[in-house]
């Protein structure tokens, strides 16, 4: 696959919608004049939006099926790792699971390969700073107007400035600091490559409001995945200057927090006003084997184990909950509870090949924007370790780490290509003995004038 611009206005613009509502950023607007109590994705609007983009999505598949589809053939990893959600809701599909959730998720992902195909990787990124631009827009003036619609913490925390955590129509405080610390890392990284361009204050503005949004949502998981992303960031493209302050200053830091962590962990946890069982996760991960084991090889499908009466009630019980969890909040435990061991060890193979190529890919290259997918997926995977957003339908994590490991996938085969036409570890080609001349005629059979091997012609 090129990384050539190849999308039609049609495309950029739904692309720009769908980006859009997959960033939560006006999720909260879906309930507004329903039932109290109702959520969001329960109402007839959220549904009927949803399915719109479903349909729009796969008829633009259809469309570029000659582009898409080689995406997971490619990527084998990755569709395997869907197989695996609908080989485990087959054999679920009896007593738990839930199909129309997994069509969305199953949608999610192909939309993060229908982009990664159409889109090169700096159209993605003008695509993702005019969403965040949007979504900061909104975001303000829905703050400005009416606060926060949901309830923004139960346990009455602050956030990092010591105010009210404001959340807007973001459905959670993380989905918020998610958006906006994504946003954040990227229009650093542009403005920081593209120095001097006349839309450079304006890039700078969008950064310092993302983090403004970031901090004033209280979301200590996405600071910690911002801090892990601008280190690979500022660290990988340190390597590639000449300047290399930035990298000591990396090192020295990381370090010394490391020593701190280590001795006593209670210092960051504290730092981000959070305790040292993560809010409650750690007791839930303490009894994740009891419902794995339970289901070790396929799992209960992708919603299969929070269904009512499932195992997420028989978890609550023993836990002395009032209520079933909702998820166990991390990412690859909810992997192995849905899908078994056969698609969590597939969810590992594809980090593996994602980091190992984005690094591979980010060693290559001088430019901050091009160090961004590596960065990023390292910090979508901390994020992932307090947080079950990847892969969930309808959200942005999922479509950013995939759209990411696609567009990685794509760059490193056109390196390895370039690589194997330059050949520059190849053995020099072998030297020929000199081919025997014929032996010359006599003179008197040769025309005079002529070349001594040139035979006489009559």
């Amino acid at each position: 696959m090129n990384d050539r611009s190849t999308a039609r206005p049609f495309e950029h613009a739904f692309a720009i919608v769908a980006l859009f509502l997959f960033s939560g950023v006006v999720y909260a607007a879906f309930a507004v004049g329903s039932d109290i109590g109702t959520k969001s994705g329960e109402t007839l609007l959220y549904k009927a939006v949803w399915a719109t983009i479903c349909l729009t999505l796969w008829y633009l598949i259809a469309l570029r099926y000659r582009s898409v589809l080689p995406i997971f053939a490619r990527n084998f990893p990755v569709t395997l790792f869907m197989f695996s959600y609908i080989i485990s809701e087959i054999i679920n599909s009896g007593e738990f699971g839930d199909t129309i959730r997994l069509v969305l998720l199953l949608s999610t992902i192909a939309f993060s390969a229908w982009l990664a195909s159409v889109f090169s990787l700096e159209q993605i990124y003008k695509l993702l700073v005019t969403t965040f631009f949007s979504a900061i827009v909104a975001h303000a003036l829905v703050v400005g107007l009416f606060g926060s619609i949901f309830e923004a913490d139960a346990m009455e925390r602050k956030n990092f400035l010591g105010l009210e955590i404001v959340l807007g129509l973001f459905g959670h405080k993380n989905q918020t600091g998610l958006l906006f610390g994504i946003s954040f890392v990227l229009l650093y990284a542009i403005s920081t490559t593209f120095r001097g361009t006349n839309n450079h204050n304006i890039i700078r503005i969008g950064a310092a409001l993302s983090g403004l949004f970031l901090l004033l949502s209280g979301s200590a998981l996405a600071i910690v995945m911002v801090l892990a992303s601008l280190s690979v960031l500022v660290w990988v493209s340190s390597l590639n200057s000449k300047n290399r302050v930035w990298l000591q200053v990396a090192t020295v830091i990381t370090f010394c927090g490391a020593v701190a962590t280590a001795f006593d962990p209670d210092l960051l946890f504290g730092a981000l006003g959070r305790s040292s069982d993560l809010t409650g996760r750690t007791p839930l991960w303490d009894h994740w084997h009891e419902s794995f084991l339970d289901q070790p090889w396929f799992g209960y499908g992708y919603t299969g184990f929070f269904v009512e009466n499932g195992p997420a009630r028989l978890l609550a019980y023993r836990l002395g909950f009032a209520g079933p969890p909702s998820n166990f909040h991390n990412s690859y435990l909810d992997i192995g509870i849905q899908t078994g061991a056969f698609g969590l060890l597939l969810m590992v193979a594809i980090i593996w090949l994602a980091l190992w190529r984005g690094t591979i890919i980010a060693l290559n290259s001088r430019r901050m924007t091009d160090v961004f997918p590596l960065a990023m997926l390292v910090g979508l995977c901390v994020y992932a370790c307090g947080e079950s957003n990847i892969p969930t339908h309808n959200n942005f994590a999922t479509v950013m780490f995939f759209t990411l490991y696609f567009k990685i996938t794509s760059l490193y085969g056109s390196l390895e290509n370039r690589r194997n036409r330059r050949r520059p570890f190849a053995s020099p080609a072998p030297t020929l003995p000199p081919r025997n001349r014929a032996t010359s005629l006599a003179a008197e059979g040769r025309v005079p004038g002529t070349s001594s091997d040139m035979p006489k012609v009559s």
